[in-house]
């Protein structure tokens, strides 16, 4: 069953580190409430991005900002 949303979602994350870090993971965990049942979006690719409940590195977070801010601004 596809899943749409009417409009744009933005998401924004703060964080103030303290020290040095080598590594971080960032999970995104996504549901979806059809008649009363709350059921789990899974982690899928589409146009060659993982969408969905994912976990992310560091490296790949930094690599997604990096294609979208070429993308974005040219």
């Amino acid at each position: 069953m596809p899943i749409y949303f009417p409009g744009i979602a933005n998401v924004s994350l703060a964080a103030t580190v303290k020290r040095p870090i080598k590594t971080f993971e960032l999970s995104f965990n996504m549901n979806r409430t059809v008649n009363g049942l709350t059921l789990p979006i899974k982690c899928y690719m589409m146009y060659g991005v993982f969408l969905g409940s994912c976990s992310y590195n560091g490296a790949r977070l930094c690599q997604i900002m990096n294609d979208s801010l070429l993308e974005n601004l040219g």
